[in-house]
């Protein structure tokens, strides 16, 4: 991959600010991360894109992976494989979050609106949980962490955390239908 020759569509796809903040003297990344940002930044959000079918939640997908990347730059091996995979899991996050507020807001007329009630009776739908399904819940879904950083916080295998959390969305989902809301 030839690091030295940006996207030539960069221009017709983002603003010169972008570009003009890292190129500046006083950039806070080394110069190669500046030309692999050049290079795929186009590139990546085409792909989150696709994959989420939304040109702004894309581009912020994107640049939250780049600085994921930035942050551990000189102790990642493969800045792409870590960039396409940083992109895929935010990708899979935002899907994540969107299902559980589908979820919980499907019954409202108004799903943009949460009033404190509604934040209450989340609250309570959240004890009726076990701690460990409560804790890795709240973790996927506020916190936005990874399989392997839920199981760390738990103690558990990563391999168990999906299950986990998919039985407590079931029973979430089964105390909301059982409340008649």
């Amino acid at each position: 991959m030839n690091l030295d020759s940006p996207r030539k569509d960069l221009n017709n796809e983002f603003g010169k600010s972008e570009q003009m903040a890292l190129n500046a003297e006083n950039c806070p990344w080394p110069q190669d991360f500046v030309r692999f940002y050049e290079f795929n930044l186009a590139k990546y959000v085409r792909i989150a894109n696709l994959i989420v079918q939304s040109r702004q939640v894309s581009e912020d997908i994107v640049q939250d992976a780049f600085i994921r990347v930035a942050n551990k730059w000189s102790k990642i091996e493969n800045h792409e494989a870590f960039l396409r995979k940083a992109v895929v899991n935010s990708c899979n996050s935002y899907f994540r979050r969107r299902k559980l507020e589908r979820l919980y807001s499907a019954r409202y007329h108004n799903p943009g609106e949460i009033t404190n009630d509604d934040r209450n009776e989340l609250g309570e739908l959240l004890l009726r949980l076990s701690i460990k399904q409560r804790v890795a819940v709240t973790l996927r879904f506020y916190e936005d962490l990874s399989d392997k950083e839920i199981a760390e916080v738990i103690g558990c295998n990563p391999n168990s955390i999906p299950s986990l959390i998919s039985r407590a969305l079931n029973k979430l989902n089964g105390e909301i239908s059982k409340d008649g809301n």
